[in-house]
């Protein structure tokens, strides 16, 4: 049986359209788990940088007025940067958690990269009972 290959405009086999759906949703599942696993990260930075500014700008303020500001030394305070550090945690964690899916999933997704792992292993386990034996 065909399909019609929308993109090009010209039939082809129903394997080929199923290829293509494939690859399209192998496409969409990295870039989600990748966009997913980037959120902390960015929410982080965003956070940052705008803490930043503000200090930038309260700084300026009281240097030109030779004011100084109180309310940031609780900002500094031991709870302000354990909330930090488990924003860093949460943030690593979430960059080792990509790191740890990619391959989970171009095993699951992509048969050739399957195969080449399972020969991997099998190559591997040669080699170290020859290395072993000998």
């Amino acid at each position: 049986s065909s399909g019609i290959n929308a993109e090009y405009g010209r039939v082809g086999t129903t394997a080929s359209v199923r290829r293509q759906e494939k690859a399209s949703s192998t496409i969409i599942l990295f870039t989600s788990v990748y966009v997913i696993c980037n959120v902390p990260l960015t929410v982080y930075v965003i956070y940052l940088t705008s803490l930043v500014a503000d200090l930038l700008n309260r700084a300026s303020k009281s240097v030109t007025n030779t004011i100084t500001f109180p309310e940031y030394k609780a900002t500094f305070s031991g709870t302000y940067f354990e909330r930090h550090y488990v924003w860093i945690i949460g943030v690593n964690l979430s960059i080792v958690l990509n790191s740890t899916l990619n391959p989970i999933m171009y095993i699951w997704r992509m048969r050739n990269f399957r195969e080449f792992v399972i020969n991997m292993g099998i190559t591997s386990r040669r080699l170290s009972a020859s290395s072993n034996g000998s």
